[in-house]
């Protein structure tokens, strides 16, 4: 849920070995805090979507991935693009909605997951929850 979220991440993984495999992936970086309180942070981190993706439980060779947000190609050839890229992802990074594409290889599956940031409202809301 988005209990005080701030953004929409929209997550489409695509090149899975199917579409089972493409939602496991896109699930792992959509339910991860890292990668939640990265994006409310303003930081596209590459290395907590990649390490999500690891955890995930698809099948893919780490060789094959692309990891873009917003159009950016941040990972790619199992390296980090390199560059400034917060400079290029300022602007974007402050939307409420943003795009992270994830290519896991040359598979048909494919996969969108809609997901939220992770924010200090949503811990203050649900510490705060009594039941």
């Amino acid at each position: 849920d988005a209990e005080g979220g701030t953004k929409v991440l929209r997550i489409y993984v695509d090149g899975a070995q199917d579409d089972a495999q493409a939602e496991q992936a896109a699930r792992a970086v959509g339910n991860s805090p890292l990668v939640k309180t990265a994006f409310y942070g303003q930081d596209a981190n590459w290395g907590r979507i990649v390490a999500a993706l690891g955890r995930s439980g698809a099948e893919f060779d780490p060789d094959d991935v692309v990891v873009a947000v917003a159009g950016v190609v941040l990972f790619a050839d199992n390296e980090p693009t390199p560059g400034d890229l917060d400079g290029f992802l300022h602007y974007h990074l402050r939307k409420q909605e943003i795009d992270v594409e994830i290519t896991l290889g040359d598979g048909p599956g494919e996969y969108t997951l809609l997901a939220s940031d992770l924010t200090h409202d949503y811990i203050t809301e649900n510490a705060d929850y009594r039941s």
